[in-house]
């Protein structure tokens, strides 16, 4: 499956309509791993994984092309958290260039895209809460 996106700096974040949430540029990848490198280095070291596996997986894989992603929730979750806490350390301080802040701000947009297509799978009454029930139906 060849899917093809824009380059990252040109690119708008990915309309769940029109491709999965799990489908990544290579620059969206590499941006997320230059945004957790300092703060979050195990985040880091697995989204520099995945970026060593598509490649290995794509021969000629241009920065063009999308790399579908199959992480589980809680690694979502976490790479989600550390790049908000990046952004907010980012919008607070001085320097960041109105591009670089752009581009943290779409990197988020896509993981939070990704998070959310775990909670649309999510079925409450697989999970045992039900209607009004409160907090007891969550024991």
């Amino acid at each position: 499956m060849d899917k093809q996106a824009p380059p990252f700096s040109e690119s708008l974040p990915i309309d769940p309509l029109v491709i999965s949430a799990n489908y990544f540029s290579l620059d969206c990848l590499e941006f997320s791993f230059h945004c957790l490198r300092e703060e979050y280095p195990s985040l880091a070291l697995a989204v520099q994984n995945l970026l060593v596996e598509s490649r290995l997986q794509h021969e000629n894989n241009s920065r063009e092309k999308l790399i579908e992603l199959e992480l589980d929730v809680q690694t979502v979750s976490d790479i989600v958290t550390a790049l908000s806490e990046v952004a907010e350390h980012a919008a607070l301080t001085e320097g960041h260039s109105k591009e670089e802040m752009i581009a943290i701000h779409q990197t988020l947009l896509d993981w939070l895209l990704y998070a959310q297509s775990f909670l649309d799978t999510i079925n409450p009454l697989a999970m045992g809460i039900e209607g009004n029930q409160g907090e007891e139906g969550l024991n």
